[in-house]
């Protein structure tokens, strides 16, 4: 991860050293300095360059407080040097996430043992207010994919890692979590928890990679039960959690531990303003022996794109549908096998129901 800073010259000043450019290169070079036109003022906003008008500071560019300058003003861009940790501990873990210094996290491999993210013990993952604080973007990776094991030793209500109350900017890469029981919730869980609005702030911009669940158990140990207990389960909060990414996840229940579902959006309470989720990216990802692949439960879920996805053995069916949302949710290149009676898509609104869209898709 990088920061951008940003610095003020008048044109007079300009020095040998500094590279004059019209338009903000798509690369920053750390060697150099551009300077840019204030025409051309643009911010990052984590997937691309945009407009800058506020004058304000979002942590990734820093901007002057104040917009309007003669137009013989530049400002010099400088990528600056990213600050990394290692960790040996979740205690150390969490210590550096909550430290904005740091924008690259390695977490050493090995085992771990979390404690049930909602009871915020020492070694819990509960990614909320505290972390909420934080300016800059963090890269959380383990020290090589698949390394670092998340264990939940045995514990029931087990949510492996929660992401509440504005939780933001944050990518997590390489881990596993294994061995809990999610009881009525989600080893990886957005929202949910926090029943206040005021206080159920929503999570945006985190990004998940390379993310692997597996020896989980749940209730759906047979055929149809309904699934209480998921293994990424997105819910409620202030507004609904927004810009949301899952790259490379794959979650198994080859065991037949009872793990209700890989995806699951359900529950919104629109009366006090508290949506699920909106702009979610799932890509590549590998769903085998849960009771559902994915369920999508809420009326209030918007711009959801679900792209390559390969389901194998699911128990009962790969995608639920179960109510109608008024806003696009697409389903590209989903592909299921081993479903019992071939029932890869059900909806009790039917086989084509409207809200969400089909792309190449075999779902049997």
């Amino acid at each position: 991860m990088t920061r951008l800073v940003v610095l003020l010259f008048p044109i007079c000043l300009f020095a040998q050293g500094y590279e004059f450019s019209e338009e903000l290169p798509s690369r920053l070079d750390t060697s150099k300095t551009y300077l840019i036109p204030l025409a051309k003022i643009l911010k990052w906003d984590g997937t691309q360059w945009i407009s800058w008008n506020t004058g304000e500071s979002n942590g990734n560019f820093l901007a002057p407080k104040q917009a309007l300058f003669d137009s013989s003003w530049y400002f010099g861009l400088r990528r600056a040097v990213s600050t990394t940790v290692t960790v040996a501990s979740v205690e150390s873990l969490l210590s550096a996430l909550s430290n904005d210094s740091y924008d690259t996290i390695i977490v050493r491999n090995g085992r771990y043992i979390v404690s049930p993210s909602s009871q915020k013990r020492a070694n819990s993952l509960w990614i909320g207010e505290r972390y909420a604080k934080r300016t800059r973007p963090v890269y959380v990776v383990a020290q090589t994919v698949g390394g670092v094991v998340f264990d939940g030793n045995g514990a029931t209500y087990f949510g492996g890692m929660s992401f509440e109350e504005g939780a933001h900017h944050q990518t997590w890469d390489g881990f596993t979590f294994t061995n809990g029981t999610p009881t009525s919730t989600g080893v990886i869980v957005f929202g949910g928890y926090v029943a206040t609005p005021a206080q159920a702030v929503a999570s945006h911009d985190i990004r998940l990679r390379n993310i692997k669940i597996t020896r989980c158990t749940g209730n759906s140990t047979t055929g149809c039960t309904t699934p209480y207990d998921q293994g990424i389960y997105v819910s409620h909060s202030y507004g609904g959690s927004y810009n949301l990414d899952f790259e490379n996840v794959f979650v198994e229940d080859s065991l037949s531990l009872g793990l209700g579902s890989a995806f699951a959006f359900h529950h919104s309470d629109t009366a006090n303003g508290m949506r699920n989720a909106r702009n979610v990216r799932i890509n590549n990802v590998r769903v085998a022996g849960t009771s559902r692949a994915i369920i999508l439960n809420d009326p209030t879920l918007q711009d959801i794109y679900i792209s390559n996805v390969r389901v194998t053995n699911a128990r009962c069916l790969s995608v639920y549908y179960a109510v109608a949302s008024n806003y696009s949710i697409v389903l590209s290149n989903v592909i299921s096998t081993g479903t019992p009676g071939g029932k890869g898509f059900w909806s009790p609104l039917g086989t084509t129901p409207s809200g969400i869209i089909f792309q190449d898709c075999d779902l049997r």
